[in-house]
């Protein structure tokens, strides 16, 4: 073999060639892909989504790489654990996470995840009957149902006051007649949402 000049190359040189060309288009592609994901975080380039099942209260995490699926998995949670499934999963999305980014845009489930860590953390700090949790469960796919999680917030920050007043009180556990002040406004809120 000889190079451009006319000399000859000896087989080692075409292999450090082979191996510098192999090695500038893997820096190029990674350079391509930095900039890819710079510029289209959220994209399925590479990212990570949480969703939330609005009839169950379960959450799937799924990853995509290059716009395709690498994992998907759906756990269980306080929510899901405490209401009756109703219909057939209607995922919601809660957040988007990309490489580089500690954030994500704002989803109308945005605070899903976190409503149901306070449910669960409420529910420590005292303790709910098996038929509450299933009531409090209930009300708040109901309130999810409704296109948004606002409505969940506001009944989740007055469940906390009135959970916070029996645990002041040294009520270990709540029931079902405990939490009609949580649901104040019901009424309200159906003749506005027709």
């Amino acid at each position: 073999m000889t190079n451009r000049s006319g000399s000859a190359i000896g087989f080692g040189g075409l292999k450090r060639r082979v191996v510098a060309m192999t090695a500038a288009a893997m820096a190029g592609g990674a350079i391509l892909f930095l900039v890819l994901t710079w510029v289209f975080p959220w994209a399925h380039l590479n990212c990570v989504q949480q969703d939330v099942d609005i009839n169950s209260g379960r959450i799937r995490t799924v990853r995509f790489l290059f716009w395709m699926r690498l994992s998907e998995r759906v756990r269980e949670t306080w929510l899901s654990r405490a209401a009756r499934a109703r219909g057939a999963a209607e995922w919601r999305r809660v957040n988007t996470f990309s490489a580089g980014r500690g954030y994500s845009p704002h989803y109308l489930y945005h605070s899903a995840i976190n409503q149901i860590k306070t449910l669960e953390r409420l529910d420590e700090l005292t303790r709910f009957t098996p038929a509450a949790r299933a009531q409090i469960s209930a009300r708040v796919l109901e309130l999810w149902q409704q296109g948004s999680d606002d409505a969940a917030e506001a009944y989740i920050r007055r469940l906390s006051g009135v959970v916070v007043s029996a645990h002041r009180a040294g009520r270990r556990t709540l029931s079902v007649r405990d939490l009609g002040q949580a649901d104040v406004g019901r009424s309200k809120q159906r003749v506005e949402h027709r």
